[in-house]
């Protein structure tokens, strides 16, 4: 891309061939056909069926679309249904969470100006943004959404907000000037960009740019190529579903070989073998994972944090890395003045925020009375009244104070009332008659005021005689001593000299070493008629008054929630587009990392080979002005090294980090549009709290999905062993295939729906991240197993046996099979709400879904037994009281067997020993 920054402007006119009085109509035309509209082009959608289609690619679908074709081939529709009936609902719930990228899009492209301003044939014409051409001449006025890139050629008092494309939160002052070649894009301020808004002043540019070739149109084009990395969940689920497949394939060969031995006809073979791949694959999976992900998303709701992915909810739970935004996030995006420094005084000002409550402390606790007259009072006068901004207080329909203008001169106004000052009483009673609108070129702003009759000296009067205006002076502490020729110390003015000029700025150097932005004051009486509108005018004639430093002060939870974090083995690092002294001291202040914070900036980064950038993100806490670019390739690097990345953000420059980054977290309150289409999770509260806070409730459904699965997975192996028993042993088989499914969907259904709504256990955030690689059957998991699938599958196929050795009937031993299976898991489902903890501890009644889950079960099952129409389906009869007696006293060994198992694991762990894996998750 052309470093049309750096050229200068005769260079620029030239090689775009144009001229100030702009482009005629038919070069116009010309260059429209050449370099096409002035729009961002997306690429091409994928087709709706396309991606309900690729909802079916899976292997673990395969097998089940096979056994339903199978089925369905046997003419047994009534299994063939429900099968493919589980299918296509998964497959829609897939469907309807796709095309982020698309919406990001659309976002994007409605940041675009419909109109423009432009010099055609030296006449301003308004024409439709999209048919703008480089070289055109492009007409600015404050309010505009600027349409095209463009270098400057005209600016009077122009300032662009462009904090959605830079992450800078105030306004930019343009210029026309050459920059150097290396200057960031935040710091180009001889630049107009696409997408940006106008705040005041008016101005010109030379087109340069146009659609995809801006700014904005490169970050739509990362946008589009960044590729969305698969979630842990997703992983995982391949990782099980190719297990899954492998233990179907082998139990088919087993089948159809015990089958030959046996001499069983093909059609019972085939009918035992789709019973085996049903009761191989937890059907009620993917239903049990979406509505765990549902209620995760609710939780999460609830605490301010907005997922628009489902599985974004697990992957939460495995972030190792919060890569963060400074202000709003971390920050209150409140600047609050916390010093202020006269030549004979110094004070530290208390309170954070627009709440006007506070105090001026000497040495940091003695308490100064800011009185009329006093060198403190003289600097927030003049603050208060060289100010445009206004002080908003709490109310009915705003709770909290707040102000309206700049923040930076907010904090000035709410100081001021801090020191007990009616700010709009004494603007009222000192009306402004002159003044000098703020520079950023002198960095300088300069107002005068009339007194009242009968106010005395009010406002106070540095210098001059009676009778003139006060004339106040505020800006960059360099710039205003320069125009100052004394300085009111002790209530007299004394003539600057080297020791002021020095005192001054070691006092401006040591607020920077602290973060503080830092502000000049001066003021005197002058006679504002003979005074030209400039601050050349003022030269000579100012007196010095002090010094304020404000502070965008952390948020005061934000350092628990850190070191929360660290405990959890979280790593916060923050990625900010402030200057790199600010993100430092405010990195030192959270604590965010263990020793001072290391900080790089986007200069220094853009110079790191990928070896060095490496070796930097694992000790470096503070990435400073660093560009879109810059950020996605941060997150790769994190990535590279393994790390599980959340990325916050709010710009429109941010938007293809946080596609990049395994969780893309979006501010609610400041963000863009454009960033919450591409984010995973929106915070409605922009705290970095709140994304802790949903690191907790991730890790909680991650477990909650773990006890699910366990749970699953107990009743189809169980499932899977009494058929290959049965088989081995010359049993009938004991289970019908419509038994399977109703185990498999209606029981298993009931319970795991209620299972996924257990609540937190307490300890999520003192255990470290869920690992990348972590599989979601774990080694707890798998030994627990051990334990209680051999109880369900050989007291199922032992109570079968028993039944036909007593001369029962079939029907009578397979249902009496059937429903021990199914209270088998009525006990399962209270042992899988903890891996660890008693379910007397934890409470029978505490998670009452579970109980309202095995209720419904319970009900469910007495009617598959007792009502006709389910007998002939399900193939049952009539249990008796006996039958239930013996068949629900051997269903709770499998909640006698684990309690021992979570006594003998919780006895290990409190005598500083292991005998077994004891983390669940």
């Amino acid at each position: 891309m052309e470093q049309w920054h750096h050229l200068n402007l005769d260079q620029v006119f030239g090689q775009l061939g144009a001229s100030t009085a702009g482009l005629s109509s038919e070069e116009a035309a010309n260059r429209l056909a050449k370099h096409g509209p002035n729009e961002l082009i997306e690429k091409q959608k994928t087709p709706a069926w396309r991606r309900f289609l690729r909802q079916f690619m899976s292997p673990v679908i395969y097998v089940l679309l096979a056994a339903a074709v199978i089925a369905l081939a046997l003419q047994e529709y009534k299994d063939a249904g429900i099968i493919i009936g589980v299918l296509v609902i998964n497959a829609t719930i897939g469907f309807i969470h796709e095309g982020k990228a698309e919406r990001a899009m659309a976002a994007l492209k409605k940041m675009t100006a419909p109109f423009a301003t432009v010099m055609r044939g030296a006449k301003e014409t308004v024409v439709p943004a999209r048919e703008l051409v480089p070289g055109d001449i492009l007409v600015v006025h404050a309010g505009d959404r600027l349409a095209a890139d463009a270098r400057v050629v005209e600016a009077v008092a122009l300032q662009t907000l462009e904090g959605s494309l830079t992450g800078e939160s105030t306004g930019v002052s343009k210029r026309v000037l050459d920059l150097p070649e290396d200057t960031p894009l935040a710091d180009r301020r001889n630049m107009l960009y696409k997408g940006t808004i106008a705040v005041t002043g008016r101005g010109a540019g030379i087109v340069v740019s146009t659609g995809m070739n801006t700014e904005l149109g490169r970050i739509a084009r990362m946008v589009q190529e960044a590729k969305e990395p698969k979630t842990n969940l997703q992983r995982r689920l391949e990782q099980l579903g190719r297990a899954i497949i492998v233990c179907v394939c082998a139990l088919i060969v087993v089948v159809f070989g015990l089958g030959m031995l046996r001499s069983l006809p093909m059609r019972e073979m085939l009918m035992v073998a789709i019973s085996q791949a049903v009761s191989a694959i937890p059907e009620d999976l993917p239903v049990a994972m979406t509505i765990a992900l549902a209620v995760g998303m609710q939780r999460m709701a609830r605490r301010k944090a907005v997922v628009r992915r489902l599985a974004a909810v697990e992957t939460l739970g495995g972030v190792t890395v919060i890569c963060s935004d400074k202000t709003g996030t971390l920050t209150k995006n409140e600047m609050t003045v916390v010093e202020i420094w006269a030549p004979d005084c110094r004070v530290a000002v208390t309170g954070a925020g627009y709440e006007p409550t506070g105090k001026f402390l000497v040495d940091g606790k003695e308490e100064m009375k800011i009185t009329p007259g006093s060198p403190i009072y003289e600097i927030l006068q003049c603050a208060a009244l060289c100010n445009d901004s206004h002080l908003v207080p709490s109310g009915k329909d705003s709770p909290c104070w707040g102000i309206t203008g700049d923040p930076t001169e907010g904090a000035l106004a709410v100081a001021a009332a801090k020191a007990g000052m009616d700010v709009e009483d004494l603007r009222a009673n000192a009306p402004r008659v002159w003044e000098v609108p703020f520079d950023a070129v002198s960095r300088l702003m300069a107002t005068g005021h009339r007194t009242r009759a009968g106010k005395g000296d009010y406002p106070a009067s540095p210098g001059g005689n009676a009778g003139e205006h006060v004339v106040y002076l505020k800006g960059a502490p360099e710039s205003v001593i320069g125009l100052c020729s004394m300085v009111r110390r002790g209530g007299n003015d004394e003539h600057v000299d080297d020791a002021v000029t020095t005192a001054v700025a070691e006092a401006q150097e040591e607020m920077a070493r602290n973060a503080l932005r830092v502000l000049g004051f001066a003021g005197a009486r002058l006679d504002t008629s003979s005074l030209e509108a400039g601050f050349e005018s003022l030269r000579g004639k100012m007196v010095f008054l002090g010094l304020a430093g404000e502070v965008d002060p952390p948020r005061p939870e934000v350092r628990d929630a850190i070191e929360l974090c660290k405990k959890a083995g979280v790593r916060t690092v923050m990625v900010t587009g402030d200057h790199l002294a600010t993100g430092k001291a405010i990195g030192d202040a959270l604590a965010i990392s263990e020793t001072e914070a290391r900080a790089i900036d986007g200069v220094q980064l853009a110079k790191m080979s990928q070896q060095e950038l490496d070796e930097a993100v694992k000790t470096t806490s503070v990435f400073a002005r660093v560009a879109p670019e810059q950020k996605v390739r941060l997150v790769e690097t994190f990535q590279r090294l393994g790390e599980v990345v959340a990325m916050t953000g709010d710009g429109v420059n941010d938007a293809p980090a946080l596609v990049q980054a395994d969780i893309g977290v979006a501010m609610g309150i400041t963000g863009t549009e454009v960033t919450k289409e591409a984010a995973a999770m929106v915070i409605t509260d922009d705290n970095f709290v709140t994304i802790v806070s949903a690191i907790e409730e991730g890790r909680v459904i991650f477990n909650n999905l773990r006890k699910t699965i366990m749970y699953l997975l107990s009743t189809n192996v169980a499932e899977m062993v009494a058929l290959m028993s049965s088989l081995a042993s010359g049993l009938p088989i004991p289970l019908r295939a419509a038994q399977i499914l109703w185990v498999n969907l209606v029981t298993d259904g009931t319970l795991t729906v209620n299972l996924v709504m257990e609540k937190r256990e307490g300890d999520e955030m003192k255990n470290p991240p869920i690992r990348r690689e972590e599989p979601l059957v774990s080694l707890p998991s798998l030994i627990r197993m051990l334990f209680l699938v051999p109880i369900m599958a050989f007291g199922t196929i032992g109570l079968f046996a028993w039944e036909l050795h007593n001369n029962l009937p079939l029907e009578h031993a397979q249902t009496a099979a059937f429903t021990l299976l199914v209270v088998f898991q009525w006990f399962n489902a209270l042992n899988s709400r903890s891996g660890t903890r008693s379910i007397l501890a934890m409470g029978l009644f505490s998670n009452p879904f579970v109980i309202a889950g095995i209720s419904a079960a319970v009900i469910m099952q007495l009617g598959a037994i007792y009502l006709p129409f389910m007998q002939r389906l399900m193939g049952t009869v009539p249990l008796s009281l006996i039958d239930w007696i013996r068949i629900v006293a051997l269903g709770s060994m499998v909640i006698v067997v684990d309690e021992f198992y979570k006594w003998y694991l919780r006895k290990g762990a409190e005598e500083n020993r292991s005998p077994l894996p004891l983390r669940e998750g």
